[in-house]
């Protein structure tokens, strides 16, 4: 198998949360060595969730992976002067802090880049870098409220509803990525590094790009029609004799589904001829095929919808979807072994390389690797670092309570 092919960069992972994170994660699973600074409380995101032991979140768990773990007071000088070693001595510098923070402990782009002119950073902000909302807060909830999506998730007439996961962060992590690996190229072929910026509401309003963009040219505002979809038909969720399903019908396979029903009448119902005519007359077509799907079960549908191409799947909860057979054939669930904490799950890097093999090593606890990162990325004496102990400027994992959250 060859090298991975990060193999050699240092990342200086300065994030919390999610977005950041991710991205500096999928940095470490192409062979990247990623250090991840917290500060004494430890990554915020260690807390969040409904069950939540030794500070290791299923959230924090599933971000952090394959990633060295120091905890360091920044804003203690001496602390500040240790992080500042390691960023000057990283290839990536990924941070989520508010415009402003970086600059104030001397670690902005800017600050860095003289000494370092194939620097790569990457900072991923709430709003922007500029304009009247930089200063403000911003999360994974608010900006799906302000970023739009919230407007088009829903049932008609009903009220807005958030999507139950952090997806704006997932989004914004996943694209943070694709630009800093982007900018690695641009460095491979100059020598020059630069500054990568990516927000949580632009990469939002990137990913509703097409029905912006109806937006933008015919004046139309999406509606809000929770699982009927919008442009095709028929389409949606669907109850059975004995549970639901989804499925969506694609214009030229229509006459297959007429067949895999057995409703032939609806292939010759002029009403129905077209996509555009089976969504003008949408909801005499839904309740025919309601009553029809209502007499036999989800899988007696499935093998016969299956056998006529078309797109339907049952609605896994997660129960059933970690026991799906092509889940379980695709090998993405796994397990982490921590020496201190035991068996961790694991969801893989998506992406398979035909000539590589990713490997996952556990999230660190709070300051597991610090010892080792000051004395053997950053020089620092035993000595040194002991007494950088002491003085609870940073923190091992040695240390009471590091395996926890401090909550002041």
């Amino acid at each position: 198998m060859a090298n991975l092919p990060l193999q050699g960069t240092r990342v200086a992972d300065f994030s919390q949360g999610v977005a950041g994170p991710i991205a500096a994660m999928l940095l470490a699973d192409l062979g990247a060595t990623v250090i991840k600074v917290e500060p004494k409380r430890g990554d915020w995101v260690r807390s969040v969730g409904r069950k939540v032991e030794n500070g290791m979140s299923p959230t924090y768990v599933s971000m952090n992976r394959n990633k060295k773990g120091i905890c360091v007071d920044m804003k203690d000088a001496k602390g500040l002067q240790a992080v500042t070693r390691l960023a000057r001595k990283s290839d990536i510098v990924v941070e989520s802090f508010r415009p402003g923070v970086m600059e104030r402990f001397g670690l902005a782009y800017e600050q860095l880049r003289g000494e370092q002119p194939g620097l790569v950073y990457a900072s991923v902000t709430g709003y922007g870098r500029s304009g009247p909302y930089v200063d403000l807060p911003g999360a994974d909830s608010v900006i799906q409220a302000m970023g739009g999506i919230m407007s088009i998730n829903g049932v008609e007439g009903g009220e807005p509803l958030r999507f139950g996961m952090f997806m704006v962060d997932m989004i914004t992590g996943m694209t943070a990525y694709q630009g800093i690996l982007a900018a690695l190229l641009g460095k491979a072929q100059s020598g020059e590094g630069q500054n990568v910026n990516v927000s949580l509401l632009d990469a939002i309003l990137a990913f509703q790009a097409p029905l912006l963009t109806e937006y933008l040219m015919y004046g139309l505002l999406p509606e809000r029609n929770g699982n009927v979809n919008s442009f095709v038909a028929p389409s949606g969720v669907f109850k059975t004799k004995d549970s639901y399903m989804m499925f969506t019908v694609l214009d030229h396979l229509w006459a297959n589904c007429c067949q895999a029903l057995d409703m032939e009448e609806l292939r010759h119902d002029a009403r129905f001829a077209d996509n555009a005519g089976r969504l003008a007359h949408r909801e005499a077509l839904l309740a025919r095929v309601r009553d029809k799907l209502a007499e036999k079960t989800t899988a007696e549908w499935l093998a016969l919808l299956r056998e006529h191409d078309i797109l339907c799947a049952p609605i896994n909860d997660y129960e059933k979807l970690v026991n799906d057979p092509q889940v379980l054939a695709n090998g993405v669930l796994g397990t982490l072994r921590h020496p201190a904490l035991g068996t961790l799950p694991n969801v893989r890097n998506p992406v398979q390389f035909g000539a590589l093999e990713l490997t996952y090593t556990p999230p660190p606890i709070l300051g597991e690797h610090s010892r080792a990162v000051l004395q053997d990325e950053l020089g620092y004496s035993t000595a040194e670092v002991d007494a950088l102990v002491a003085a609870d400027v940073i923190r091992d994992a040695a240390t009471p309570a590091a395996t926890g959250v401090e909550v002041a």
